[in-house]
């Protein structure tokens, strides 16, 4: 198949898109197909090189202020059509042209091209929602629809689109069935499941293996600290929003020490080896950037909670939190200082590479997922995913998707409310029940990997 890939939002590297779509990319390749990825114009050399693109797109509508509102979209919409016109004119016909994060400001562009006589009748699309037009109404209630510019837009879009779908020239998918639900109610369309394809592996052989201190890679982890309100490590660039943190417009910020890297006292990196003499505990790992939409405010109050507890020796727990993330109430909010102090909570400073980040799940027991309904009810979880192909039991919030991930692997524990009381609850359950969930676990590893791959993609795309 030859497939041409339509990211814009490839551009300064951040997040995990690079990755994810460049992953998709060579696994795609490596099956014999021959895919482009054209870029924004403006990509880092390390993006081109990640996903094998080439730039081309003017804007990047995640983060250009000339393609927000109504009528930024809307213009939006005819430039991009234009670049992709322009992109088709000077190559072969593609099989696919794929949108694998398409948002409002591409719908009636791919509602044109779907009908545009410029582009090769054998050229077919497909567009992956990972956004949709509703609005969370409650645990357990399904999304509502309100009735403003961008869903009016959205509708006529569709209902241009329409016969294309109905013919199969266009493939609405999503990856979450609450999202597919969504897409389905507001089009009356179908619309496609898809995997969210992590080519990410540990072998669980190798996991098990450092988790008995038999083996572990040996990595340099980053132990260097700014001077900007005590902060440890790198408090940079967020990649939820793409903005720097100014620590002088938060004054809130809980103040952290840094933590010695070598010498007598000191408190060895998660990401170091551990020494095979260490006795057994229970580390317990929330990956992924700190954030309140991830709850990672109920899991720092929940430690408290665990950390009062008789048993309390019994627990390690890890947390990724390079920069202070912002409450509800305008507040930032950083690493308790007394749990910062505590040797049995690691707090993760960088950004971590794939390296690490492999090192972080083979000494890992249990990941805690307590992501907030409201962000996460339809919301893929690429952690998640990763952590149930290596056969790493999931704690996670009940009426968010990582339930589906659970439900395909067999194996999870939910946290009833979104409360500090709960996520402890739900650990000290998954902590008394852990042989059981780790045999589930890796039973189920087989099934997450099978579906959340680029071959039941390429299946997709083959099938339709």
């Amino acid at each position: 198949m030859r497939i041409l890939i339509t990211e814009e939002a490839l551009q300064s590297g951040t997040g995990h898109w690079p990755s994810y779509i460049g992953d998709i990319a060579a696994a795609l390749r490596s099956s014999g197909d021959d895919v482009d990825v054209a870029t924004h114009r403006a990509a880092t050399g390390n993006v081109l090189t990640r996903v094998g693109g080439t730039p081309w797109f003017s804007r990047n509508c995640w983060v250009d202020p000339r393609s927000q509102g109504g009528v930024g979209g809307i213009l939006h919409n005819f430039g991009f059509k234009k670049e992709v016109l322009s992109w088709l004119s000077g190559h072969a016909p593609y099989d696919w042209i794929c949108a694998l994060t398409m948002r409002l400001q591409h719908l009636l562009a791919f509602a044109l091209l779907a009908r545009s006589g410029a582009v090769p009748k054998k050229t077919r699309f497909f567009l992956l929602f990972v956004q949709g037009f509703g609005r969370y109404a409650g645990h357990g209630k399904p999304t509502e629809f309100p009735e403003n510019l961008s869903t009016k837009l959205a509708r006529f879009s569709f209902s241009l689109m329409s016969g294309s779908v109905q013919s199969g020239r266009v493939i609405l998918a999503a990856e979450t069935k609450g999202m597919q639900d969504e897409l389905q109610r507001f089009t009356g369309l179908p619309v496609t499941l898809a995997p969210h394809p992590v080519e990410f592996q540990l072998s669980r052989e190798s996991r098990d293996a450092s988790r008995d201190g038999r083996s572990e890679p040996e990595l340099q982890s980053d132990s260097s600290f700014r001077s900007q309100v005590g902060l440890p490590g790198r408090y940079s660039v967020s990649v939820a929003s793409g903005l720097d943190f100014d620590p002088s417009s938060s004054p809130s910020v809980h103040p952290v020490h840094p933590v010695a890297a070598s010498g007598s006292g000191s408190r060895p990196s998660t990401l170091d080896p551990r020494p095979s003499t260490q006795p057994i505990t229970f580390t317990i790992t929330c990956p992924g950037f700190a954030r309140h939409e991830k709850g990672t405010d109920l899991f720092q109050e929940a430690i408290r909670i665990l950390l009062a507890r008789p048993d309390a020796d019994d627990f390690r727990f890890v947390l990724q939190w390079p920069e202070p993330f912002a409450m509800p109430d305008g507040t930032m909010l950083g690493p308790d200082p007394s749990l910062v102090e505590d040797p049995r909570v690691e707090f993760l400073n960088q950004n971590l590479n794939s390296e690490e980040y492999a090192s972080l799940l083979a000494r890992t027991d249990l990941i805690v997922l307590p992501y907030r309904r409201k962000s996460y009810h339809h919301r893929v979880s690429r952690v998640a995913i990763e952590a149930e192909k290596m056969g790493i039991p999931i704690i996670y919030t009940e009426g968010t998707w990582s339930g589906e991930v659970a439900d395909l692997s067999g194996c999870g524990v939910q946290i009833a409310e979104e409360r500090p009381d709960s996520v402890a609850d739900a650990i000290v359950k998954a902590v008394a029940e852990f042989p059981f969930l780790k045999e589930k676990a890796r039973n189920g590893a087989a099934s997450v990997s099978a579906f959340h791959s680029v071959a039941t993609l390429r299946k997709i795309l083959q099938n339709e």
